[in-house]
């Protein structure tokens, strides 16, 4: 039972944060190439910084994705999730984003913390896994 909720959380993680990174080099791709600014109230950046960033950050993901998949360098996928989950948890909970009815929902927050969360512990428990293979 304990190897199938490894199994079920390693899989959850790769299953949370590749459309996550998806949808963020495309957005940023777009924003970039469009010659737009994206605007996410929850993140410190703001205008081309953001557009950067998001763009960066979500190609170093996944490069880590991809390396965690072929069980070389998980631990920049651990790093990846870790990254996710703080910004998650500090643009929602830890600044001076505001919920209301024109945002995000406070339900949506919490479910995304949550699953970055879970993500993040699977992420963990696939590191190991990858250090015992090699």
């Amino acid at each position: 039972m304990r190897r199938v909720l490894g199994l079920v959380l390693r899989v959850f993680s790769f299953l949370f944060h590749f459309p996550l990174i998806a949808f963020l080099l495309l957005a940023s791709s777009l924003a970039w190439f469009s010659g737009h600014n994206l605007t996410i109230g929850a993140l410190p950046w703001q205008g081309a910084a953001l557009t950067y960033v998001l763009f960066f950050s979500a190609l170093a993901g996944l490069i880590g994705l991809g390396l965690a998949l072929l069980r070389r360098a998980a631990l920049l996928f651990v790093a990846w999730n870790l990254a996710v989950l703080v910004a998650l948890a500090r643009g929602y909970f830890f600044s001076s984003y505001v919920f209301g009815p024109a945002g995000t929902s406070l339900g949506m927050a919490l479910s995304l913390t949550f699953g970055a969360l879970v993500a993040l512990i699977g992420s963990c428990l696939h590191w190991r896994a990858a250090r015992r293979v090699t």
